[in-house]
């Protein structure tokens, strides 16, 4: 595992076009060997997009595969100061309309599903912005785990674990972090509601509403993205929500990110495991 690692970071410092070839030559074998992920993005696209023809669906989830393996071959710049590098070009539209609010007083919640760059564009925004997040802890036992957790608070950024209380990332947000805050996942495990999303009931987290009640934050939808390309990040912070936060409400506007860049979502979760009878698992066999 560490001479992958190793092999990784070596990736990282190759020339742009070099790291592009390899990136499409793992990509083409990621599509032609047995993989569950990739059948459980197969199985995501299908039920979300029912009306699509196969081969729609094929080609979008062959362009978000390579999406996800050149994000994955950027990994090893978070090794060590060569994100600074490959993030010097990020663009970030928005931003001005965030600092603003934070001048004013406001507090500050990112709402945004799981792109597939989530960890590289936070680590090239970090360095600039407090930020915090609640996420799923990693092994720090395995190489990639250890290296991930230790990206995520190099530049003094807070991660707090999805299973603890919400009192510390509160706590965060009210000493002026902006929290990413990702609930697209399957919510069945904790408390949740069924709300639509893609057409389709979805176990939700209901937390959002009660998180701007005790922090008065605003909440900003968020796209990020990497161009595999050209090689750069780039974030846009829409404007902020108004109106109900309920499940519904943030799972639509979820799905309208989405939607705006399907090939830049993460579809290898499990989306809709937690279903309400008679409706089956879709994944039982993925």
């Amino acid at each position: 595992m560490w001479l992958a690692w190793g092999l990784l970071i070596a990736v990282a410092w190759l020339p742009r076009g070099a790291r592009r070839t390899i990136a499409d030559a793992v990509a083409w074998l990621w599509l032609r060997l047995p993989d569950r992920r990739r059948q459980i993005a197969r199985i995501n696209l299908e039920l979300c997009f029912p009306e699509w023809p196969e081969a729609r669906r094929h080609a979008a989830m062959t362009e978000s595969l390579r999406v996800a393996t050149h994000v994955f071959l950027h990994y090893g710049a978070m090794a060590g100061h060569r994100l600074r590098t490959l993030g010097a070009d990020a663009q970030f539209d928005g931003l001005d309309r965030l600092h603003a609010l934070q001048a004013a007083g406001r507090n500050i919640i990112l709402l945004t599903p799981h792109w597939t760059c989530f960890e590289l564009v936070a680590q090239v925004l970090s360095p600039h912005q407090a930020l915090a997040s609640i996420v799923r802890l990693h092994d720090s036992d395995n190489p990639l785990d250890w290296l991930i957790t230790r990206a995520r608070t190099r530049y003094g950024a807070r991660i707090f674990d999805h299973r603890g209380s919400m009192l510390a990332p509160l706590r965060a947000v009210k000493d002026g972090a902006w929290l990413l805050y990702l609930p697209d996942e399957d919510a069945g495990d904790g408390p949740h509601a069924f709300a639509p999303f893609f057409g389709r009931d979805k176990a939700t987290t209901t937390a959002l509403a009660k998180m701007v009640r005790a922090t008065q934050a605003v909440v900003v939808p968020t796209s990020l993205r990497f161009d595999p390309d050209t090689g750069r990040f780039s974030a846009c912070f829409h404007p902020p929500l108004e109106g109900s936060l309920d499940a519904g409400s943030m799972n639509a506007v979820l799905e309208e990110l989405i939607r705006g860049d399907i090939h830049q979502y993460a579809w290898f979760t499990k989306l809709f495991r937690t279903t309400q009878p008679p409706a089956r698992n879709p994944y039982k066999n993925g």
